[in-house]
């Protein structure tokens, strides 16, 4: 391949260049002759046509007519009847190659369509996405069906695939590579070689742009089995001689690549069991980056996909515990750190510090930037400052939420760009980490706030960086390091309080946070894409949290009495499970279920008409937002953070919905009660809208109307 491709009109001159030049491929118009060089084909001009069409030789590029005598006009006709009939060769070609990517690929076209795909990509010597696409499709269909192609023309054309493209080095060119090879090869040699290509490809950038082709053979399914056998070529005998940043970029492939192209699942926790070894492994050799680097997709892979506080705390003993220990024992002696021992000054401005992952338009900024706003009025006595870790191993803060952050007016310090200079994912975690400690105790800040679960805030506590140091949760309460002083959380259950040692403050929204005006002929232009009737049931936030037989059960029963319901399921996640569960209930009803993803939280608050929260584990602020916009939920009072919703300012929603179902189906505590609950808020519009009513003002004066600033500060006051 690569190779120029000549037509000579005279036989002589053809093979004399033929055997000067092994770099051509000379093909002539003459008498035929014996022991011609491996380069040299006899094509007479009458069979020009049929030849390249039935062989997969490069089509000619150039015509040669040294040792005859053609006069200037014949030669120019000849070439272009050349040109003429090579494009009509290209169009047959292209005709046949699009016929099969868009023809289903069955045993008996699968042959004919490898040898269309193949005799393309010879031909042309490039790559062509499409027929990449379709050509890695054959290949799990060879492998789904357990197909081996015999045919001798077939497989002559995949070994010189595979022998040109066997040392290219760009992801696209390597999966040419490996669906020849797998048509030579077979499936057992194949998975070999494909997973050490991969392991050892520089193309970052071209694989993560291209996964798609990797996901047509590992599809959702069969990601664990993807993970596991890729991770034992990435993490080889060799890993721990590699380079820094070849052992980030091993990590990369594995974790964040997956991470950007597979659903989140509970599955994940098979990255973070093969990733917790090699965390280990880097703690014992003391490679201070690596362990750092592992942090994220190790929180990401387990604490991601978990939502009970006993899996938080399974990872604070392996992980968060672990790396404290590290630090104390090996990084702070290393570096000679020593903890900071400044009293703040009772007579000064205290300096409060938010410590923020990434600043980006999600429910958690929004708390936060309605509690910043909310502490102007401490001014006098606090100065506030936000630091922004602004981490770019995932994409890094949002420039808009930024924006919207500095306009409060507290000071904002981008730590990312301050400290490392640019916008890069490629950065000494170590290194910055110690800056923005130094920066800190540079700033005199008196009270560091930790907000997210990150190796810099550990770090950071654990070297005693300010005088005071406080956590504040987000529903992460096994959060433990021993230079914590203050575990704080909003609105935080009895549990968190009791078991856990948080002590709770109170908390306002900003209005245009909680419920933003919106466009009503966008909210009333998609209620009518599903059907004027209809009454849409729906949930905002992780569609993990949908995935309970008994809340499908009962959405269903439901469902099935009302027919006019439709259910919108809004939020990212892996639906498969709940397909699964759904199908086998009633396979009807499936298409009266809706999986959105990721949606405008805002917009679909008043597309869905109620809110039918999940259990046993529950939606967080999309369920105040919701209910903030005076629209009715139905929650299940399992435990004593969701009877909550039916206690203080919502006291008087017991009454509501006892003076309608009777004081036999309260509380909401078994599925049969919340089952009636949601038939009735259905069925009786006056009810339902009775509810809502009661949510509009109760929600406005729990959420919108507090004063939430002198709740937070007492809290901090108390501990210094």
């Amino acid at each position: 391949m690569k190779k120029r491709s000549i037509y000579y009109f005279n036989r002589d001159v053809a093979i004399e260049d033929a055997y000067k030049d092994s770099n051509i491929l000379a093909f002539y118009n003459g008498e035929d002759k014996d022991d011609l060089p491996e380069n040299c084909k006899n094509v007479n001009i009458e069979s020009f046509y049929d030849f390249f069409v039935k062989t997969y030789y490069p089509l000619i590029t150039e015509v040669n007519f040294n040792g005859v005598d053609f006069t200037d006009t014949i030669k120019k006709d000849i070439t272009e009847n050349i040109s003429q009939t090579i494009n009509i060769i290209n169009e047959h070609n292209i005709k046949v190659v699009n016929r099969f990517l868009e023809e289903e690929i069955t045993n008996e076209n699968v042959t004919v369509a490898l040898f269309s795909f193949f005799k393309y990509i010879l031909q042309n010597q490039e790559v062509n996405k499409d027929i990449l696409y379709k050509l890695t499709k054959i290949i799990k269909y060879l492998d789904n069906y357990n197909i081996k192609i015999e045919d001798n023309t077939v497989l002559a054309l995949a070994q010189l695939i595979e022998q040109y493209y066997k040392d290219k080095e760009s992801f696209l060119n390597i999966q040419i590579y490996a669906c020849a090879y797998y048509v030579v090869h077979g499936h057992k040699k194949f998975e070999n070689v494909y997973f050490m290509k991969l392991a050892q490809l520089n193309d970052v950038l071209g694989f993560q742009t291209y996964f798609n082709l990797v996901k047509i053979l590992y599809p959702e399914e069969k990601f664990v089995y993807y993970i596991k056998h890729f991770a034992n070529y990435l993490f080889d005998k060799n890993f721990y001689d590699l380079s820094e940043l070849e052992q980030k970029m091993q990590i990369y492939k594995l974790y964040y690549v997956s991470h950007i192209h597979y659903q989140r699942k509970p599955e994940n926790k098979e990255l973070y069991k093969i990733l917790k070894v090699i965390f280990y492994q880097a703690m014992e050799r003391h490679i201070d980056e690596l362990v750092f680097f592992l942090y994220t997709p190790l929180q990401m892979s387990w604490n991601g996909v978990s939502m009970k506080q006993e899996d938080y705390k399974v990872f604070n003993d392996e992980i968060e515990k672990k790396l404290e220990n590290y630090i104390q024992t090996y990084m702070m002696k290393k570096y000679n750190i020593s903890p900071n021992k400044r009293k703040y000054k009772s007579n000064q401005k205290i300096k409060i510090a938010f410590l923020q992952e990434r600043i980006m338009d999600y429910s958690m900024n929004y708390i936060f930037t309605s509690l910043l706003q909310s502490l102007d009025i401490h001014s006098n006595q606090y100065e506030i400052i936000v630091y922004d870790l602004n981490f770019m191993e995932m994409g890094g803060s949002v420039e808009e939420a930024v924006t919207k952050l500095q306009n409060i007016g507290h000071k904002y310090i981008d730590l990312h760009k301050e400290i490392i200079g640019n916008i890069s994912a490629v950065y000494s975690i170590t290194d910055k980490v110690k800056k923005i400690r130094e920066k800190i105790i540079e700033d005199k800040v008196d009270i560091l706030v930790g907000m997210h679960t990150r190796p810099e805030y550990n770090f950071l506590f654990t070297t005693r960086t300010a005088p005071k140091q406080v956590y504040w949760s987000h529903g992460n309460y096994a959060y433990d390091l021993e230079n914590i002083d203050l575990k704080i959380g909003h609105f935080l259950s009895t549990e968190a309080v009791e078991k856990y040692g948080f002590k709770s403050f109170e908390f306002s929204y900003a209005k245009d946070l909680l419920d933003p005006d919106i466009d009503f002929n966008e909210v009333e232009k998609i209620k009518k894409s599903y059907g004027k009737e209809k009454i849409i049931l729906g949930t905002i936030g992780r569609v993990l949290k949908m995935n309970s037989i008994e809340y499908l059960q009962s959405i269903i029963s439901v469902m099935q009495e009302n027919e006019d319901t439709i259910y919108l399921a809004c939020g990212s996640g892996n639906t498969k499970e709940i397909v699964e569960k759904i199908t086998s209930i009633d396979e009807n009803i499936l298409k009266r279920f809706f999986f959105l993803g990721h949606i405008d939280a805002h917009l679909y608050g008043h597309v869905i008409d109620i809110f039918p929260d999940t259990f046993p584990d529950h939606q967080g602020t999309s369920k105040v937002e919701f209910a903030a916009k005076g629209k009715p939920t139905v929650v299940m009072m399992d435990d004593i953070n969701q009877q909550r919703y039916h206690e203080g300012n919502f006291t008087n929603l017991k009454n509501i919905i006892v003076n309608k179902l009777g004081t036999e189906n309260y509380p909401i505590n078994t599925v049969l009660k919340y089952s009636l609950l949601l038939k009735n808020l259905i069925k009786d519009q006056k009810f339902r809208d009775e509810c809502a009513q009661f949510n509009k003002k109760a929600y406005a004066q729990r959420y919108i109307n507090l004063d939430s600033s002198n709740s937070f500060i007492s809290l901090i006051e108390s501990s210094l």
